[in-house]
């Protein structure tokens, strides 16, 4: 079955959703990540997206240098990619 057949695919955009947890120090969170699935010939794909997520989310308050002059932004972008290939199942391969 293609992956976009598990997922809930938008034929308009190409893109689909995904639920995941997020952990960073020791908080988890789910979260719905859009996604775009780039389909290939020979049974590979890849799963693209992005999210923004907020270190107070994960009670961090965000860090501050040199006496508050600088502060980092509470926000956290992640971009991500994998590529994903379908392959025979482990007792396929098996042969005696």
């Amino acid at each position: 079955m293609e992956p976009k057949g598990k997922a809930d695919f938008d034929e308009t955009t190409g893109k689909t959703v995904f639920k995941t947890i997020i952990s960073l120090a020791g908080q988890s969170r789910i979260y719905t990540v859009p996604c775009e699935i780039f389909f290939s010939d020979n049974s590979e794909y890849i799963l693209k997206g992005e999210l923004e997520v907020e270190l107070t989310d994960f009670n961090i308050n965000p860090p501050k240098k040199v006496f508050g002059a600088i502060k980092v932004n509470n926000e956290v972008f992640i971009n991500f990619a994998f590529k994903l290939k379908i392959e025979e199942t482990l007792t396929e391969k098996i042969t005696f």
